[in-house]
Order: structure tokens, then C-alpha cells, then sequence
């Protein structure tokens, strides 16, 4: 029986021990989802995330890479994966915020795969990550904004250059989405997907009023600490 993209609730506690046990675990108890291609993202660097909200109120989330072919292979194959309107939503972006309690505005944004859950005992992804460090929040504010007002973006790309961003290609890629996570780092628990987005060295903003926040259990099983 396989389950909705869009219906995991994270699990409470400590997983089953023998859970990482692989010797106790057969091929069909594990299960591996490739969307993120390794082979392909090595080819390049994620160097940046921009945000665009053009006159005809098109949204856009901007991932810039330092190459363009290599650019244009990772949208290729996640076109041929997802489709050019991702309406089942298997690729899943992410946004943590509050991620330095030094730094209030920075944050990371995670690309991953929503993943159907079956009976398999142990389901392993790749995810990527980039972490951005402005000074202020407002663009981030913006597109946030926008994006609750129109519930749609685009994903694309783009490429820089000398520090400096090119003009886009006309065979640039465009994938249509209608979800965003976008979560506080000390809301991260040791059992959400956004776990392969956390760092050993955030320091998240915790409020005042929260005593033990789930990213503490988080870097624990993350990190041992």
C-alpha cells in the first residue's frame, strides 16, 4: 500500500535499534529515492537563491549555479522526473530559518524528495542544501508574502559569473510548483526530513518561552551532542 507525497507525519521517540541493523535488513525492506542526482549536482556548485516577483505577478525561486550546462542538466532530469508543473509535488524545497541566533536573517533552503511511504522499513534520499547569509530578511519577506498571497511559483535557475549574474538563456528550464516548506530551525525534530538541513554548528533563535525545542534532540541524533 503506498501512501499520498504529501501525508508524512514524523514518527515521536527513538527508532527501533534494529532498525540500522542492515544485516537484519533485506532489498525489500530499504528503499532509495534518486531524485536528487549526485552525478549531476557534483558537476557544479549551488552558489546562490534569489527570489523574483515579475510584473504579470509571476513568482519566481531562483537556484544560482556557477555553471550553466551543468545548470541545465540538473533541470532536465528533474523536468524528466517531476514534470514541468510538478503537480504531485515530488520535489520538495524547504526553507529554514533563524538558523544563528548571531545572525537573525540568515538561513538554508534544502532540496529533497517527498517520498510515497510503503512498507519499506528504511527509506534513504539525498538531499541538497545552501546556506544564505543576508543582512536583512526583506527579500525573503517578499517572496514569503507573495507566495502566501498566490500559492504558486515558478523554480528556475541561474547562473553567475565573476560574481555577477548572467542574463538567462532562452532554453532555460522552468518546473511550476505549489508547495513550500518553510519551518524555524528549533522547530526541526530528530524525525523531519529537514534534519539533512541542519548544520553542527547553528545556533538557532529559540524563544524565550521554549525550554526543550525539538532541534536540540535534532543535533543529538544528529551530531551526538
Amino acid at each position: 500500500m503506498k501512501n499520498s507525497l504529501t501525508d508524512y507525519k514524523p514518527g515521536k521517540g527513538e527508532p527501533p535499534k534494529n532498525l540500522f541493523d542492515k544485516e537484519k535488513l533485506s532489498h525489500n525492506d530499504m528503499k532509495v529515492n534518486n531524485l536528487i542526482k549526485v552525478r549531476l549536482w557534483d558537476k557544479t556548485i549551488w552558489c546562490g537563491t534569489g527570489f523574483a516577483l515579475y510584473p504579470d505577478g509571476t513568482l519566481e525561486l531562483t537556484l544560482l549555479f556557477n555553471d550553466e550546462k551543468a545548470a541545465e542538466s540538473i533541470f532536465d532530469d528533474l523536468i524528466s522526473e517531476v514534470g514541468e508543473v510538478d503537480k504531485p509535488n515530488k520535489l520538495k524545497i524547504s526553507i529554514i530559518r533563524k538558523i544563528s541566533e548571531k545572525s537573525p536573517a540568515h538561513y538554508r533552503v534544502c532540496i529533497s524528495e517527498n517520498s510515497t511511504f510503503d512498507d519499506s522499513k528504511m527509506v534513504q534520499m539525498i538531499a541538497r542544501k545552501n546556506t544564505m547569509t543576508p543582512s536583512t530578511s526583506d527579500n525573503l519577506d517578499r517572496f514569503l508574502a507573495a507566495y502566501k498571497d498566490r500559492k504558486k511559483y515558478i523554480l528556475s535557475y541561474g547562473v553567475v559569473k565573476d560574481e555577477k549574474l548572467l542574463p538567462s538563456s532562452s532554453k532555460r528550464r522552468i518546473i511550476n510548483k505549489f508547495d513550500i516548506v518553510v519551518v524555524d530551525a528549533w522547530e526541526v525534530g530528530p524525525n523531519d526530513i529537514e534534519i539533512m538541513a541542519i548544520d553542527k554548528n547553528d545556533d538557532p533563535i529559540i524563544p524565550k518561552n521554549v525550554d526543550n525545542p525539538p532541534i536540540f534532540a535534532a543535533l543529538k541524533r544528529q551530531f551526538g551532542e
